[in-house]
């Protein structure tokens, strides 16, 4: 059984999910983007040769390098523009990436959600915030809003909650 191919738009917000993981982890961000790009074009360039990998298709490869450059462009965008504002006003970390399970009852049926929560931090106040990575091409109202009711969000929380025992803000 073979899983299909990835497509372009996982594949890229895996790496920038990814690379923003490393962040807080303290990984440099030369590091974070060398890794990231050199990851991604070896993806794009799978099998792009028509002779093989050592005569490669010039289309795939400034395709391969302009998806780079957007996957540079963001991480190094949001390392520098957001990440200080994030760091200053959520100065510490209380889970990255840390598996967690909810257990619960419907109907007298016991359930387990499990769920891997993106990043948790504490504000100076001291109150508990789940932060979400999502990449998209969409700023439309409907996808904006959508986060109010969304279930994985949610349900997030509630294992968060579970786990920590406390509110997220």
């Amino acid at each position: 059984i073979s899983p299909p191919e990835t497509q372009l738009s996982l594949y890229l917000g895996t790496l920038i999910h990814d690379g923003v993981a490393a962040m807080v982890h303290g990984v440099d961000i030369e590091q974070i983007v060398q890794a990231g790009t050199t990851q991604l074009r070896a993806k794009l360039l799978e099998g792009k040769g028509p002779n093989g990998p050592k005569e490669l298709d010039s289309d795939a490869q400034f395709f391969a390098e302009e998806q780079c450059s957007l996957a540079e462009g963001m991480l190094r965008g949001f390392y520098r523009a957001r990440w200080p504002q994030i760091c200053e006003a959520y100065p510490e970390v209380v889970l990255c990436e840390q598996e967690l399970t909810y257990d619960y009852e419907i109907d007298g049926h016991p359930l387990r959600f499990l769920s891997k929560p993106d990043l948790v931090r504490r504000d100076k106040e001291g109150n508990l915030w789940c932060f979400e990575w999502k990449t998209t091409s969409s700023n439309k109202e409907e996808w904006i809003h959508q986060w109010e009711t969304a279930v994985q969000v949610h349900a997030q929380i509630k294992t968060i909650e579970a786990h920590l025992n406390e509110p997220v803000a």
